[in-house]
């Protein structure tokens, strides 16, 4: 994901002695997290389920994407 790479990235910075943020655990699974539910709702979209099942794929979808966003806004990422 995005943020793991980033992690990589902080974490080389840090051994080179540079300024790097600590990238927490509980952030990376946030997105992952969202990330599969994103996919949740291309995957239903593309198999046409019923209109109340992708509400509910969505309602999850925005609910995670609110978490990881707050997660990162908390983190300074």
């Amino acid at each position: 994901t995005p943020l793991e790479y980033l992690r990589i990235v902080e974490e080389y910075r840090r051994g080179a002695g540079m300024e790097w943020k600590e990238i927490p655990e509980e952030v990376l699974k946030a997105e992952r997290e969202y990330l599969e539910a994103e996919e949740d709702v291309r995957i239903a979209t593309e198999a046409e389920v019923s209109e109340e099942k992708l509400n509910l794929l969505k309602a999850i979808l925005a609910e995670k994407e609110y978490k990881y966003r707050q997660l990162l806004a908390i983190h300074g990422l």
